[in-house]
């Protein structure tokens, strides 16, 4: 045999040979590694329940599911420490995996709604260099809020406070906290703030009616006056503060002090409570406003066809002696006679011209009388003694509920029981303002 037959019939059998061997052993080797691979799991965060956007992830509304790790990608979640505190951004269904991608961190910036302090809204209002303190207000201070209105806005030209210790969101566009250099006022026209309904309702007044300007607090500054209103006669004779302080009651020297009550009666817009401090379905509530923001406020609403004033009831009484306002009738029915409505009773004790207690008791009446039914009374009601100054005045709201004026029910006289009411579409307010006069 020569030497080239010899390679055909012995070499390249061999080398075809070795070749088939190791193309063998790497199939082997890589169907073995799949093999491996498949059998290797991780475990990634998912949601135990069905989760809205916004919130705010817990420990109880996470766990662990193991997956095969060739399922895991370097955006899911694998460690429940790493989402919790975090908010989500989209809706999750129970079982979801939890990307990293679709959640906001605790201090990344993903809408400012994220940031807003709970029970506040965020309020945009225009400001110049002026109005904005200069230039020095910096996202993540804190401001009060003064509103300066005309006297045909109010009856006469005053400064009052409508906002206090009130954080800054935003100057402009810009959300994060600066280097503690005052911002170019030139480069900005608005400041965003977060406030409360109530707030929001009387600085947008302060703006439509008057002119704002902003008073940048101090760092550590936590102190918050009663309340601050400046008209000519105070700023010709000083600001008075008063504080709510029992070192400040000074009792009369004479019994002989006139007080004469302003007793309104409205009905307003159940979405405009908010703007009054009140809320709906929370029962009868006494609360304390501040007069001239409430007169501007109710005016205004008045114009916008979301309020309506049905009268306005002038009571005058004594130091220390009650006064009653009252609204309602009696209901005759087979020989007994049921009342029903509305009493007020007011009794004021005052301390000095500007500071006065006032016993505060409401009671509403609602009659039921179907026909062939025994006459039933629902009562309720509220009553308490509050000390304010003469800028401040009392809302009384919760009094009535819709399936109070219902066919066979009395709560009312006819002429105060509109449709608005009826539907639930309004609620019925008491606005009381006292003023004194030493006789």
């Amino acid at each position: 045999m020569n030497r080239n037959a010899l390679i055909r019939a012995v070499v390249i059998p061999l080398i075809l040979s070795l070749l088939l061997v190791l193309a063998v052993r790497e199939y082997v080797d890589m169907r073995t590694e799949e093999a491996r691979r498949a059998t290797e799991t991780a475990q990634v965060v998912v949601a135990v329940a069905t989760l809205p956007p916004r919130t705010v992830l817990t420990e109880d509304l996470l766990a662990l599911r193991t997956v095969p790790r060739s399922f895991v990608t370097a955006d899911m979640v694998q460690r429940v420490e790493d989402a919790v505190g975090r908010t989500t951004v989209v809706p999750l269904a129970a079982g979801d995996v939890i990307f990293s991608s679709k959640l906001a961190g605790e201090n990344e910036l993903s809408g400012l709604s994220f940031h807003l302090p709970p029970g506040k809204r965020a309020l945009t209002i225009y400001v110049n260099e002026v109005i904005g303190a200069g230039g020095f207000v910096q996202p993540g201070d804190y401001v009060d809020v003064l509103a300066t209105l005309g006297r045909d806005v109010v009856g006469s030209d005053m400064t009052v406070m409508v906002a206090q210790d009130v954080m800054v969101m935003a100057v402009g566009r810009r959300t994060e906290v600066g280097d503690g250099r005052e911002l170019d006022p030139e480069a900005y026209s608005s400041v965003t703030l977060a406030v409360t309904p109530q707030e929001a309702g009387l600085i947008t007044f302060g703006e439509e009616k008057g002119t704002l300007r902003l008073v940048l607090r101090g760092a550590t500054e936590t102190e918050q006056l009663e309340s601050l209103m400046v008209d000519a006669t105070e700023f010709a004779g000083g600001i008075p503060l008063v504080q709510k302080d029992q070192s400040h009651k000074i009792r009369l020297d004479s019994p002989n002090e006139q007080v004469r009550f302003y007793v309104t009666l409205l009905e307003v817009d159940r979405d405009q409570l908010g703007a009054f401090g009140l809320q709906p379905g929370h029962g009868v509530v006494i609360a304390e406003v501040n007069t001239i923001p409430v007169k501007g406020l109710i005016a205004a609403l008045v114009d916008q066809g979301k309020a309506r004033v049905f009268e306005t009831s002038d009571l005058i009484t004594m130091h220390n002696e009650e006064v009653t306002y009252s609204l309602g009738g009696t209901l005759e029915l087979d020989g007994e006679s049921y009342p029903y409505g509305l009493t007020l009773r007011l009794k004021p004790f005052v301390h000095n011209v500007q500071l006065r207690d006032l016993t505060v008791d409401v009671q509403v009446k609602v009659l039921s009388a179907p026909p062939g039914e025994e006459p039933a009374t629902d009562e309720r009601g509220a009553s308490g003694t509050i000390t304010f100054g003469d800028w401040e005045s009392i809302i009384v709201g919760g009094l009535y509920l819709p399936a109070d004026f219902t066919d066979y029910n009395h709560a009312l006289p006819a002429r105060f029981v509109t449709p608005a009411l009826r539907q639930g579409e309004r609620e019925l307010l008491l606005h009381i303002r006292m003023e004194t006069d030493p006789r």
